[in-house]
This record gives structure tokens, sequence and C-alpha cells, in this order.
């Protein structure tokens, strides 16, 4: 009996990341991050969480050399208001989203192999200070990263079995 519950693993599984890119390559490039919004650190957040969500999905990742190479544009990072309610006679807004676009390029030499557009949110609550606002709205930022990231690395990995998007 233990055996057959062990077997099964009540539903989770331990992945070990065996990606490959397309070609059949595991090695990937990927630079910095072209950050063409307003919010000056998002470049280096959203390039390392492309770092690790790429050495979790089990390819060599390097920040120059030969192989296919990632082009990673930031296009926009927004926040707007999405709860309002009215406290002490002003209106606050009490939850807010925040939400970013990227443009992904996989390269090998100058052929395009894979092009994604991707856009994520992530909401959050408002703090009745500016520093605690700003720290919410920073930690749903970076987790906005995580996802572009590994949404990237899945558009990628469905290249190399699709070919050419």
């Amino acid at each position: 009996m233990l055996l057959v519950l062990l077997a099964l693993g009540c539903g989770y599984r331990v992945v070990t990341g065996r990606a490959a890119l397309p070609g059949g390559g595991r090695q990937l490039v990927i630079g910095q991050v072209v950050n063409l919004s307003n919010e000056p650190a998002a470049g280096a957040w959203l390039t390392e969480a492309l770092h690790r969500q790429a050495g979790r999905a089990g390819l060599e990742v390097a920040a120059s050399g030969r192989g296919p190479r990632l082009r990673v544009r930031l296009r926009d990072v927004s926040a707007r208001p999405l709860a309002v309610s009215l406290v002490g006679g002003r209106y606050r807004a009490r939850q807010q989203v925040v939400e970013a676009g990227i443009q992904v390029e996989l390269l090998e030499g100058q052929q395009l192999l894979s092009r994604c557009r991707l856009h994520e949110q992530e909401s959050y609550l408002s703090a009745p200070d500016l520093r605690g606002g700003e720290a919410n709205r920073q930690v749903a930022l970076r987790r906005v990263f995580e996802r572009l990231a590994r949404r990237t690395l899945e558009c990628l990995l469905e290249g190399a079995g699709a070919g050419r998007r």
C-alpha cells in the first residue's frame, strides 16, 4: 500500500529541467533587457527573472557568446487604480494593478527563430503611506516579471517543436 502511495505521489512531481531550444540546443545567451519603460530598475529585475527561469528549465545560460540569443524589450510598465473607495470625504485607490508588456525575439545570428509578445498584470493593495504603497507595487511588479519570464521560456520552448513563429 505504501508503495502505491509513493508511486502516485499525491499529484506532485519533481521536474528537472531538460529543455531544448529550436534547433535542439540547450545553450541560451540572455543579454540585458532593453528597458523602454519609465521604471528604472525594471530591466535588471526582468533580466534576473529570465536567468532564473532559464536555469530552472535546464538551459545553459550565458550573458554573451555563441548560440541562440534572446532579445527582450520591456515596452511598458504602468499602474492604475482597480478599486476606489470613499474614505473621510476623499476618494482613495484601495487596490491597484501594475501591468507590463514585453516583446521577445530568439535569434540565431540574424535569423529569427521565434517571436512573442507578452503582457502580464498583478493587483496589489494600496498602503496609507507612500513608502508602503511603493513597496507593495514593487513586489507586484516582481511577480509580473517572474510570470513574464516563465511565459517567455514557454513560448521559446513551444517554438522548438513548432518551428518558426
